[in-house]
């Protein structure tokens, strides 16, 4: 059976790994010496290393930075008053970093602009077709869209009435409520079939005929004289409350 020694290198290397394990402070002692006396040879070391190793160089960097912040500051302060030539130098790399993206920032917003003028023109020379493909979308999805819009209102109740109140203050809201109000004057009548009292408001059963009742009863039955199917409640209970009045 053949042994196998290692050569005079190998064994010399495992002799010399086993000498720094028992003896690590005499060992790094005899490094540090080593490396204060040859500053060149340590330089080109570290550089090397750094070369080989940068992204582990930065995360040790990093973390000294986090748990050492004074030590960090006085390391800062150090090496400016040492090297103010490459501060300043890196000073104005970075203002003209700086001045460049300020200059992609105006071009941007001119290009913005642009951009927004020529959404604005294309607009104005479709609209015609917009408008024709937007009646068509309306059309073949009429319950779909009536449905978003059902549900849309049920979760935005409140934000919607707060809104609506603010848009009736403007004069655009003024306008279209004293509208819609002249036209209601226009299309129906004025035929009292009751006296009128504090607190009531002016209910029409038909398009000519009256009946003042409760506000608060008035109010509580939503209805629009335009859709027949919403009027068959509200005009019973005036009915019925004209009846009792008179009797």
């Amino acid at each position: 059976m053949l042994l196998l020694y290692p050569s005079k290198e190998e064994a010399f290397k495992i002799y010399y790994r086993n000498w720094r394990k028992n003896n690590s402070d005499k060992a790094k002692a005899i490094c540090k010496k080593y490396r204060d006396a040859h500053p060149d040879k340590k330089k080109a070391s570290n550089d090397k290393w750094l070369m080989i190793n940068k992204d582990k160089a930065k995360e040790k960097n990093k973390q000294w930075r986090k748990s050492h912040p004074q030590n960090q500051r006085e390391a800062t302060k150090l090496y400016a008053s040492k090297h103010p030539d490459k501060i300043k130098a890196l000073h104005a790399k970075h203002y003209a970093k700086i001045k460049a993206c300020r200059v992609v920032r105006i071009k941007n917003k001119q290009t913005k602009e642009e951009h927004i003028k020529y959404k604005h023109n294309w607009y104005e020379q479709n609209k015609l077709e917009l408008s024709k493909k937007a009646k068509k979308r309306r059309e073949t999805h009429k319950d779909e869209l009536k449905e978003k819009k059902r549900i849309y209102y049920r979760t935005h109740k409140q934000e919607l009435a707060e809104k609506n109140k603010k848009w009736m203050k403007t004069p655009k809201g003024k306008a279209y409520s004293n509208s819609i109000r002249d036209a209601r004057k226009r299309e129906l009548g004025n035929e009292f079939l009751n006296t009128w009292f504090i607190g009531c408001e002016k209910h029409h059963i038909n398009k000519q005929q009256i009946v003042c009742i409760p506000a608060e009863l008035h109010r509580k039955y939503r209805h629009n004289h335009k859709k027949p199917d919403t009027m068959i409640e509200i005009n019973r209970i005036a009915m019925q409350y004209l009846f009792n009045c008179k009797a």
